[in-house]
């Protein structure tokens, strides 16, 4: 499957390695957010931390639906926008810089919040960290 991927990226002349590591730091910091940990717990059992979790991710989760309409043909998991892709700024763009990138912040912050322990909180850190690299290097390639 990754290898399938990687083709793909190659056909387009889009991939790098920089590329291809920030996208996998990315992914699988989101996949190992999800899985469960049993570590201490940072939030007692209240109701509200559970239901501010919850609403963060489905606003996140709503939020990355709309950018992905807003984008159209112009998705890309890669910083490097696809060749003959056009810059959106309308929409959600006009509003927000990075609306994607702010829905996982959003949707790991919720788990974090619902489903509160250490090993959430590393690694929702871990991700914010990559998603504002990602997010800069992206802004490189489409100021070029």
């Amino acid at each position: 499957m990754i290898n399938k991927l990687i083709e793909s990226f190659k056909k387009e002349k889009l991939i790098s390695i920089k590329d291809i590591l920030l996208v996998i730091l990315q992914f699988g910091l989101i996949i190992l957010h999800f899985l469960s940990f049993k570590s201490t717990d940072i939030f007692s059992e209240l109701i509200i931390e559970n239901l501010f979790g919850l609403s963060l991710m489905i606003s996140g989760l709503i939020l990355i639906i709309i950018s992905l309409n807003s984008l159209g043909q112009n998705i890309s998991v890669l910083p490097k926008p696809r060749e003959r892709s056009n810059l959106i700024t309308r929409g959600i763009y006009s509003r927000i810089r990075h609306p994607m990138y702010l829905g996982l912040i959003s949707i790991s912050l919720g788990n974090l919040f619902f489903n509160g322990s250490f090993s959430k909180l590393t690694l929702t850190i871990l991700l914010i960290i990559v998603i504002l690299i990602k997010a800069r290097y992206e802004e490189e390639y489409l100021i070029r």
